[in-house]
């Protein structure tokens, strides 16, 4: 059977997982781009652009998961390895595929140049608070605004995928 794929859910609402979330409009790359930021109860957090790219970071910030133009990284030793998804017999299994040193260095580039963007973008106040959770919570914003901030400046891979922390 195919995967089809589907517009994803209304983070805002749906990713209950996520205890404190945001979502933003802002223009990324000449185009409006939907910004989500959501942290977990362990401090983990999420952001997703659009439908990508999503950006899965450990509470110390540090780079657990990516997608990033239809392709899926994860975190393995202090660098990111490709998830890859061959069919076999009717299963689903990932493979890991490492990549070069300038592979994972075109990646983090590519993930640091939607950062930026998104990071000069909300200090420049160009953008539009379309919800947060919980909506009382005065320092959501800002506290998204250091995060991303934080990791425009350095992206640093985890140790492991798994570390959710």
């Amino acid at each position: 059977m195919a995967i089809e794929k589907q517009k994803r859910e209304n983070l805002l609402r749906d990713a209950v997982n996520y205890q404190r979330r945001v979502l933003l409009r802002i223009e990324i790359h000449g185009a409006a781009c939907e910004l989500f930021g959501g942290w977990r109860a362990g401090g983990g957090w999420s952001m997703y652009f659009d439908e990508a790219p999503v950006l899965q970071c450990t509470s110390d910030g540090k780079l657990r998961r990516l997608f990033l133009n239809d392709r899926k990284f994860s975190a393995k030793n202090g660098h990111l390895v490709e998830l890859s998804r061959p069919q076999a017999g009717g299963r689903v299994q990932h493979e890991l595929q490492p990549l070069s040193h300038s592979a994972e260095q075109a990646v983090l580039a590519e993930c640091l140049q939607w950062l930026s963007q998104a990071a000069q973008a909300i200090v420049a106040q160009r953008y539009e608070l379309l919800g947060q959770v919980p909506e009382n919570d005065s320092t959501l914003l800002s506290d998204f605004t250091t995060q991303l901030i934080n990791v425009s400046q350095r992206l640093v891979v985890a140790n492991s995928a798994a570390a959710l922390q």
